[in-house]
């Protein structure tokens, strides 16, 4: 009896103690408030709701040479409730360092600017259930393809995802076929080539797709042609090539759900342009010509390939 009565009051003892710590733990747990204002005076932007952090925002516009520091982002990685997470300076996160977003559930917009992770780093995403849209610029890594946006197929609500000015390549676009949740992609001066863009075909929930080639030809009339059969597009926009009717655009009269096309700064003919209209009464069409100085380079590569 007494030696049950002891164990009794040495798990009561325990008991506690550990509500002690809880409780002291939770005293010296800073609030969001007190977060947000440590973060303020560094230049981070945040916006509280009632004293819960909703949004930060790093910003090289207002902050000239301002370098984000891992301190900073674990920082924001406390703010339970955040909704939106944007890094217009260099992030500059790593694999190994780019866990303090793991713990921001709530999260549903991320920009982010310069991350330095790799394709396996994008698992970190994929703790993020209520992510809606996730735009990337400037990933320029020797292990970053893209290939790693496959981390995305998990999240329900995941409707937007924009990689621009990356060495994001036709793997990631090959890796973005089975995202069937979105809605829109973006890719904007990345590495992927008409080859890739064949990966997107067939993609039934997908609305809207950007493209820019960057005047390098890597995308042309056979990504026009493979653009084509995505069903439900509904608005496109193609940008920096060369494109003719009988080489892609006379494809995209496929497109019965074409609500809005724009081809910016590309090079196309006045004849094959009144073509397109024609097959294309109904759409919202707007156009802007190659500089001269494009349409120079773009002839060029062409030669490079033995094309006229």
């Amino acid at each position: 009896m007494l030696l049950i009565i002891s164990e009794t009051k040495m798990r009561l003892r325990k008991w506690v103690v550990c509500a002690a710590l809880m409780l002291s733990a939770a005293a010296f747990a800073a609030s969001d408030k007190e977060i947000a204002d440590k973060l303020t005076k560094e230049g981070i932007k945040v916006k509280l709701d009632n004293g819960v952090a909703m949004s930060v925002l790093f910003s090289d516009i207002e902050m000239v040479n301002f370098t984000p520091t891992l301190a900073q982002f674990k920082l924001v990685g406390q703010f339970k409730q955040l909704k939106s997470f944007t890094v217009y300076n260099s992030c500059g996160a790593t694999d190994e360092n780019f866990g303090f977003i793991d713990g921001l559930e709530n999260l549903e917009t991320a920009a982010i600017n310069g991350l330095k992770i790799s394709d396996e780093g994008f698992k970190h995403f994929a703790n993020l259930k209520n992510l809606k849209k996730l735009t990337l610029w400037h990933v320029f890594n020797n292990k970053f393809n893209g290939s790693g946006s496959a981390h995305l197929a998990d999240l329900p609500k995941l409707d937007f995802y924009a990689c621009d000015g990356s060495t994001f390549n036709d793997e990631g676009l090959k890796a973005c076929s089975k995202l069937r949740q979105l809605s829109t992609l973006h890719f904007h001066h990345t590495m992927a080539t008409d080859a890739g863009v064949a990966y997107l075909r067939g993609m039934e929930n997908l609305k809207s797709l950007m493209l820019s080639a960057q005047y390098s030809m890597r995308l042309g009339d056979a990504a026009l042609e493979s653009t084509a059969e995505i069903p439900n597009l509904e608005a496109l926009e193609f940008n920096e090539t060369t494109l003719t009717y009988d080489g892609g655009l006379k494809h995209l009269k496929k497109l019965r759900n074409l609500k809005d096309l724009i081809l910016k700064d590309d090079d196309i003919s006045e004849a094959d342009l009144a073509k397109l209209r024609e097959d294309l009464p109904k759409v919202n069409f707007a156009f802007t010509r190659a500089k001269a100085e494009d349409v120079a380079k773009m002839k060029g590569e062409l030669a490079k390939r033995g094309k006229k």
